[in-house]
Parts: structure tokens; C-alpha cells; sequence
């Protein structure tokens, strides 16, 4: 996700053409970087702060139901 926020068109469009996409997948995603790329850094910092720390606890499993090996 900081990914789609943080790095520039460039980069993020060659990002996308590794997982070999339809083309319009990735014009889709990238109109959508438009928007986004329009709003302040701070604001987009912001955002992937709030995104990164609830993804963290999901990928570690510390929101799943089933915790297997946790005490």
C-alpha cells in the first residue's frame, strides 16, 4: 500500500507490470494514483501510517480468530 502512496508514477506503474496485469487493470490503478498523488505528501503519509499499523496486526495474526502456537 505505501507503495500506491508514496512512489512516484514511475515506479509504481513498473510495480504493477510485475504481476503481468491486463492492461486496463493497470490504467485503472493508475487514474486512481492520479487523484491520489494530487494530495499533500503530509495527507498521504498520514493515510499510510493508519493503513500499515492495522496490516501489521492482520499479517501477524494478531486478529485472527485462530491463533495457532500463541499463548
Amino acid at each position: 500500500m505505501t507503495g500506491f502512496l508514496l512512489q512516484t508514477k514511475i515506479m509504481y506503474k513498473k510495480t504493477l507490470e510485475k504481476y503481468n496485469p491486463p492492461p486496463e487493470v493497470i490504467e485503472a490503478k493508475m487514474k486512481v494514483k492520479a487523484c491520489t498523488d494530487e494530495m499533500p505528501l503530509t495527507s498521504r503519509i498520514l493515510i499510510e501510517k493508519a493503513l500499515v499499523i492495522p496490516f501489521f496486526f492482520v499479517y501477524r495474526g494478531f486478529c485472527s480468530a485462530k491463533q495457532s502456537g500463541r499463548k
